[in-house]
């Protein structure tokens, strides 16, 4: 039993820190962007790669450590760390605007709480000159902002805590904790986070709202039905593309629970449509969410023989190993994986298109849509290793026991 427990320990270890390796290399831009970085970019960025991964894995290997990173009370307290962070940092990141500088992700939402107090059209171009592709429906979260302004610094750990207990309640605390703080320890993530990013409460709201759409259906709870509505109208509204999103997670709930999902899934539709569908009306040439979808529909254009490629061999591999019927979703780790899947390749092509299509890592704008997807993947990483040593809640707290 110890042998045991050993190996599994170290495939467990193994595991995790190719991960947090794979994760680190989303840090990349920012070495090619920074103004303290001037000498050869690239190889200090694979320092900060391969240094942070072996602290990372001694970190892991170390009981004692492992165990302090992994308390309830630590977690808790760097997720504080981060939030004061976010607090004095984004009124600083948001100030930038005043030259003309900084990022202007969180701009939007302010002109639609400005342009809505004044009577005005909702819509209107960024003090960057950018169009907007920001859905109204994300005031379902953001109109606290109409009171405080700062309200943008709190989304990222309320975010954190969402996905902490979302991975918690799939596996268990430990991998919880680590997964979290794999988000928390990125350089992408702390920069958008900073910069007032809606894409990392878009990013959550997709697996939380099927979550809790799952289980209202599963143990007839209205409330909880009630709740993913919020949520999945915040996710299919935040983007038009993403509303394209809302016939295939329709289709597996059908297969999966029948009938009676269409009631929700129907609120849903006829909501985010609306919401789409009346600013349009009122002034479509000031309209600018649409830009979007020629921009998303070109990229992976752009990347079709990539996309051809992977969808081909996606189906050889289907074949080879007998792939079962639809049925198969009935099981809960599938019917989230594929959820997921068909949101995941998508937008993850679409991050490798705009790299290729620019050719240089300083204006990988693209980059950031890897943040829209982070959680699923991680998600879906820890449903993976869930079923690959059949864990239970304290299995792999048990490894370092």
């Amino acid at each position: 039993m110890d042998n045991f427990f050993y190996n599994l320990k170290n495939k467990y270890i193994f595991l995790i820190c190719t991960i947090f390796f794979l994760s680190q290399l989303l840090t990349v831009r920012f070495f090619f962007t920074s103004k303290y970085i001037i000498y050869d970019r690239f190889f200090i960025w694979l320092l900060y790669v391969f240094f942070s991964t072996l602290i990372f894995f001694i970190i892991l290997k170390k009981k004692e450590i492992s165990k302090i990173i992994t308390s309830k009370y630590v977690f808790y307290f760097f997720l504080l760390i981060f939030l004061v962070f976010l607090l004095i940092l984004y009124p600083i990141a948001d100030a930038q605007k005043i030259n003309k500088m900084g990022i202007d992700q969180d701009d939007c939402i302010i002109n639609f709480i400005e342009n809505l107090k004044q009577n005005k059209f909702p819509y209107n171009l960024t003090y960057l000159g950018n169009p907007c592709s920001t859905g109204i429906m994300e005031l379902l979260f953001y109109f606290p902002v109409l009171l405080w302004k700062n309200y943008f610094s709190i989304i990222p750990a309320i975010s954190l805590i969402i996905f902490y207990y979302l991975v918690k309640i799939f596996t268990n605390h430990i991998n919880a904790v680590l997964f979290t703080l794999f988000q928390l320890g990125n350089l992408l993530f702390l920069e958008m986070s900073s910069a007032g990013s809606d894409f990392i409460l878009i990013a959550i709201s997709y697996p939380f709202g099927l979550f809790l759409a799952y289980k209202g259906f599963q143990d007839s709870k209205k409330y909880l039905l009630f709740i993913s509505l919020f949520f999945l109208c915040f996710f299919y509204g935040s983007r038009v593309i993403l509303f394209f999103l809302l016939p295939v997670n329709l289709f597996l709930f059908y297969i999966k629970f029948g009938s009676k999902v269409f009631k929700l899934f129907l609120a849903i539709f006829l909501l985010v449509f609306l919401s789409y569908f009346i600013p349009w009306l009122i002034n479509p040439k000031m309209f600018t969410p649409f830009h979007i979808l020629e921009k998303g529909i070109h990229l992976l254009y752009f990347v079709k023989f990539y996309l051809l490629t992977f969808f081909v061999i996606l189906f050889l591999i289907i074949r080879k190993i007998n792939f079962p019927k639809i049925i198969f979703i009935h099981k809960k780790n599938n019917f989230f994986a594929l959820n997921i899947f068909f949101y995941v390749i998508p937008i993850f092509f679409v991050c490798f298109a705009d790299l290729i299509e620019n050719k240089m890592l300083s204006k990988w704008e693209g980059l950031n849509y890897f943040l829209l997807i982070i959680p699923s993947i991680y998600l879906l990483i820890n449903l993976y290793l869930s079923k690959l040593f059949i864990i239970n809640k304290n299995s792999i707290t048990n490894l370092y026991n």
